[in-house]
């Protein structure tokens, strides 16, 4: 193919996808259904022609996997901890470990239920329907309360970090309990002691590093340090979140006086840049990966009645599971926040990590394709209620 066709291609997406993101914006909608959308018109588009993407397949994880690591890293930097902020952390950890393993068995059990498939299956496939898109979540709420998005940053930022960590966990562990206990266990704390030097040692390079050319090094750093873990059977994710909240919350190194010294006096415009960087990263590759989602997506897919079957029981049971946990936690904001549930980037990547031997037999490819957009558009639909009924008690306030 034309070089310059592919520049062209490559430059128009990323145009239309800041468009899509002002649009949505405007609109309370996600633009991961904009661009889910997109890529599915486009393979329409491609089929007519008999065109074809090459290496599609090989793509799309790695894709994945770059945005995951910059979605967890961007949560981690959004995060902070001071100690006013404490209730809420300790709320928003409650709501996200419970509210995963309240939804991670449920649909378990449902998964078990209508394909008659072993425990392990059910839990590995049901994993990546349990995590909180914070990809999905936290740009739909910019138009809550400053308390209701904030406890959406929280509450979606761990959900994924958990949801990681539990399903490469379980993969690990083969359905045995003892192995996935050690898994979380004795791995999460090798994993945690080994992310604190390598988050040490980051720190100080940031640092340190001089001239023009100094985030991406960072980065592709924490790249090859999140490799290398996952190829000794660790969870480098940790390292991922450490980092984040290591550079967000430099108070923590109050008591390391030796650690804290290489702390240069550029560091909080240095800190601006990298979350720049960050986020700016997130969104290219969060780009990318959903409209080649899109594309690779067969609309024969949406037809099956067993996949509208296993969508309908996911999102019945994401929402009835959340209700009593809301209820329980925060029980004043419990009607925004019970629609702030989306399934998104995680919840792909994690099903297409998934191993074929592992996949329960006949489930329906595009479920994980209607969860996603079904749960984008409740969580727009609920925001936009909650708005519409502020602006309303606001003019009632207001008139004469």
């Amino acid at each position: 193919m034309d070089p310059n066709v592919i520049i062209l291609a490559f430059s128009a997406v990323v145009i239309a996808a800041y468009a899509f993101d002002i649009l949505c914006r405007k609109a309370r909608l996600p633009s991961v259904i904009l661009l889910l959308l997109s890529g599915i018109a486009l393979r329409q588009f491609f089929d007519r022609l008999d065109w074809s993407l090459p290496y599609l397949d090989d793509v799309l994880p790695i894709l994945g996997t770059i945005g995951l690591v910059l979605i967890v890293l961007e949560g981690a930097l959004d995060l902070k901890l001071r100690r006013d902020k404490l209730p809420l952390v300790a709320r928003t950890l409650v709501a996200s470990v419970c509210g995963f393993a309240l939804s991670l068995v449920a649909i378990a059990a449902a998964l078990h239920a209508l394909f008659s498939t072993d425990w392990t299956r059910a839990f590995l496939t049901a994993c990546p329907f349990a995590v909180i898109s914070s990809a999905v979540a936290i740009p739909s709420v910019s138009t809550l309360s400053a308390q209701r998005a904030e406890f959406v940053v929280y509450e979606s930022s761990l959900s994924d970090i958990v949801g990681v960590l539990v399903f490469y966990a379980l993969l690990e562990a083969h359905g045995d309990v003892a192995e996935f206990a050690l898994g979380v266990g004795l791995t999460g704390l090798v994993s945690l002691l080994l992310g604190l030097v390598f988050t040490a040692g980051l720190y100080v390079l940031l640092n340190r590093l001089t001239g023009h050319v100094k985030y991406l090094p960072i980065f592709f750093a924490l790249m090859l340090l999140y490799t290398l873990g996952k190829q000794f059977h660790l969870s480098p994710l940790v390292l991922v979140l450490a980092f984040g909240l290591l550079l967000n919350n430099t108070f923590l190194l109050d008591g390391l006086k030796w650690l804290k010294q290489h702390q240069s006096e550029s560091f909080d415009v240095d800190l601006a840049h990298f979350k720049q960087i960050v986020v700016e990263g997130a969104f290219l590759v969060r780009t990318f990966f959903f409209i080649l989602l899109g594309f690779s997506t067969d609309l024969a897919d949406f037809g099956a009645l067993t996949a509208w079957t296993v969508t309908a029981a996911i999102l019945a049971l994401t929402y009835v599971t959340r209700w009593p946990l809301l209820r329980a936690l925060c029980p004043a904001d419990i009607q925004p926040l019970l629609w702030v549930a989306p399934r998104g980037l995680i919840t792909a990547v994690l099903f297409l990590s998934l191993p074929r031997d592992l996949h329960i037999e006949h489930f329906p490819a595009g479920a994980v394709m209607l969860v996603v957009l079904l749960t984008a558009l409740i969580l727009s639909a609920g925001v936009r209620s909650v708005v519409a009924r502020g602006d309303a008690a606001t003019q009632r306030v207001t008139e004469p």
